[in-house]
């Protein structure tokens, strides 16, 4: 039902949206899978929020959830 929806749809700047969104969490769910396997250091929701708090205070829980909405919302409005 959704999918005849949205291929109905045809205005670009929401496309574009959810297309972000999807490209998003599909770089959040790799991300997170290389983190664990210990071939990063860092995950996005780190690297975004530096740009508010220092590195030191970025693992703080309500730090990382901030960095993770920076992220997404990027991730959507750029796309």
């Amino acid at each position: 039902m959704i999918f005849k929806r949205i291929g109905k749809m045809q205005d670009s700047i929401v496309i574009g949206m959810l297309v972000g969104l999807i490209g998003t969490i599909c770089m959040e769910i790799s991300n997170t899978l290389i983190y664990k396997v210990k071939k990063t250091e860092v995950v996005y929701p780190q690297i975004t929020g530096q740009f508010f708090f220092s590195p030191k205070r970025v693992n703080r829980k309500e730090n990382y959830i901030l960095g993770e909405i920076l992220h997404i919302g990027v991730g959507v409005d750029c796309q």
